[in-house]
C-alpha cells in the first residue's frame, strides 16, 4: 500500500456500534399455498432500522459536532505497514498539522524517519532519515521528497476546498475531522467495543466493518479507531486490507486548537537543482462537469 493510499484513510475517522447482524432482517420461511385462493395482498411497510444504543447515538452526535468545530490538530505521527504474507513490517516517524475553518483546510504531513523490517530476522533494522512531505494548501496536493529531490504538485481545486470536499464518500481523502453520522451509517457496521488495556488511554474502542455495497467492501475488511473520550478526536486507527495488509496509525504528543505556526504548514523550500512537476486542472471549458473528487481520484495512483 503506498504512502498516499494510506494518508487518504489515515485522515479517516470515527464510529459506533451497530452489529452486522442486527442491520439486516431474516425473511420469513416460504410456506405452500398453492390450495389457498388468492387473497388481496396488503399494503406493507418496511420495519425502520434497529435504533443505535443511546450511548452510541449520542457518541456519533457529538463526535460530528466536534469535528465541524475543531480549528487545529497538531500530533508526532507514527505509520506501520504489516504485510503478513511475507513477515514485513515499515515504519514510518513524522508529524501531522492541520487546520481548518469554515473557508478552508490545509494540511501537512511530514516523514524524517522510517526503516523496513523483516520479521523473521533476529537483528532490528536500522533507521533511515527521511525528508518527505505532503502539503495540501487548499487548492494544490504538493509531494516533495529529500530522497529523490524531487517537487510534485496538482492542482486540486480553483477555490478553496472545504471541510465538505473531504466528507466520507465524496472523494478517496475523508478527514478524521469531518465526518458525519448519517456517512458512517451508511458505509459500515459498527460496534463499540470493551476497554482493554492495550487501548490508548481513555479512548473509546470502535471497530467498522464495511457493508456489502459499501465503497470501502472490495479493499478493507474492518478498521478500528480510538477516540478521545473527552476530546472526540481520533489518536489511534487500524485497517485491515483484504490484500493481508494492516496499517496502523498513532498520533501523540497531541494539540488540540492551538495555533499552528505558518511555517509547520507550509511546503518546505526547495532547493536548486530539483525536478519539479506541475499538473494544472485543465482549461476552465474543460473543466466544467469536473469536481474536486474527481480530481482526488486522478491524483491517487500517485503516492
Amino acid at each position: 500500500m503506498n504512502v498516499l493510499h494510506v494518508l487518504f484513510i489515515v485522515l479517516l475517522c470515527i464510529s459506533s456500534c451497530l452489529g452486522a447482524d442486527t442491520c439486516r432482517q431474516t425473511p420469513p420461511a416460504k410456506t405452500d399455498t398453492s390450495d389457498v385462493p388468492p387473497a388481496e395482498t396488503p399494503t406493507t411497510v418496511p420495519s425502520p432500522a434497529p435504533a443505535l444504543p443511546p450511548v452510541l447515538d449520542k457518541l456519533l452526535d457529538d463526535i460530528e459536532q466536534r469535528g465541524a468545530k475543531l480549528k487545529t490538530f497538531q500530533a508526532d505521527m507514527e505509520m506501520t505497514e504489516l504485510q503478513s504474507l511475507i513477515d514485513t513490517l515499515v515504519e514510518r516517524q513524522g508529524k501531522l498539522y492541520y487546520q481548518a475553518d469554515d473557508q478552508q483546510v490545509r494540511f501537512r504531513v511530514h516523514f524524517d524517519s522510517w526503516r523496513q523490517m523483516d520479521l523473521e530476522e533476529e537483528e532490528p533494522a536500522p533507521t533511515v532519515k527521511q525528508d518527505l512531505d505532503w502539503v495540501f494548501d487548499g487548492l494544490w496536493l504538493h509531494k516533495r521528497d529529500g530522497r529523490t529531490k524531487t517537487l510534485q504538485s496538482w492542482e486540486v481545486s480553483r477555490q478553496a476546498a472545504r471541510r465538505e470536499d473531504f466528507s466520507l464518500g465524496k472523494g478517496p481523502f475523508p478527514l478524521p475531522f469531518a465526518v458525519r453520522k448519517a456517512d458512517i451509517l451508511r458505509e459500515f457496521d459498527i460496534r463499540l467495543l470493551d476497554a482493554d488495556p492495550n487501548d490508548p488511554p481513555k479512548t473509546h474502542h470502535l471497530l467498522l466493518i464495511p457493508r456489502e455495497k459499501s465503497a470501502f467492501n472490495k479493499e478493507y475488511l474492518r478498521l478500528e479507531m480510538w477516540i478521545l473520550q473527552k476530546e472526540l478526536i481520533p489518536v489511534k486507527l487500524l485497517f485491515e486490507k483484504t490484500d493481508y495488509e494492516i496499517d496502523t496509525v498513532t498520533w501523540t504528543n497531541w494539540n488540540i486548537d492551538t495555533p499552528i505556526k505558518s511555517e509547520d504548514l507550509a511546503l518546505p523550500p526547495t532547493p536548486p537543482g530539483w525536478t519539479i512537476e506541475r499538473t494544472p486542472l485543465p482549461e476552465e471549458k474543460e473543466v466544467k462537469n469536473i469536481s474536486v473528487n474527481d480530481t482526488w481520484s486522478a491524483i491517487l495512483p500517485i503516492g
